[in-house]
């Protein structure tokens, strides 16, 4: 498996791996807090799978296609992070704050998000197989109700959290698959029946000529 190559700020990189190291997870949160409300970590394609980072700051953060399988993320800051196509399979995010981020194809599989807050967070295409999600919060503040009607026994898109809507989107491509598949297999058995049809009847004429 190829490594995905490193394209943020190697100062970024280098502190938040010393913090990790050393235990000091407010070393790298007074560099943030130093940097003001427009800094935003730049982490993409980071390798930083393992790491201890409870109550790391984090918010607005570029740590698209980073590593942080099975990391410690316990009450981090997420707000805002760009997250997408993300390793975080079997990290730990217990009580994160994750509103308004991005996990677009992220891979959650059998990470922990129980408690943690992921309102308004995009999750278009994540893995969430095996997530363990013991009142995490998904939901959006109320808006006017659509005027559409969902179809009965479902409900409306607009009122299903982000997770359950990437359920759903996930389903629907594997039913999509499911579908092409049987029509594949259909056409091919159709082929064949044809293919056979012709040899039956190369068959019978060559009969019909042996009897006369």
């Amino acid at each position: 498996m190829s490594t995905v190559p490193f394209e943020g700020n190697p100062r970024h990189l280098s502190l938040i791996s010393e913090a990790a190291r050393t235990g000091n997870i407010s070393l790298w949160n007074s560099f943030v807090r130093r940097g003001g409300p427009q800094f935003r970590a730049r982490l993409a394609g980071a390798q930083l799978a393992g790491l201890q980072l409870g109550e790391i700051n984090l918010s607005g953060a570029d740590l698209r296609k980073a590593d942080l399988s099975g990391a410690n993320l316990v009450r981090a800051n997420l707000t805002g992070a760009r997250l997408a196509e993300c390793n975080l399979s079997s990290a730990n995010l217990t009580k994160a704050r994750a509103s308004d981020a991005d996990f677009t194809r992220a891979d959650l599989s059998s990470a922990r998000i129980d408690g943690a807050d992921f309102t308004r967070a995009k999750m278009t295409g994540a893995v969430l197989t095996g997530l363990s999600r013991t009142g995490a919060r998904f939901k959006a503040p109320i808006k006017p109700k659509s005027t559409r009607t969902a179809p009965e026994g479902m409900p409306d898109s607009e009122s299903m959290p982000a997770w359950q809507k990437a359920a759903a989107e996930e389903e629907k491509l594997r039913s999509h698959r499911i579908k092409m598949e049987k029509q594949k297999e259909q056409e091919e058995q159709e082929r064949l029946n044809k293919k056979l049809g012709r040899r039956k009847s190369f068959f019978q004429e060559f009969q019909k000529t042996e009897k006369k």
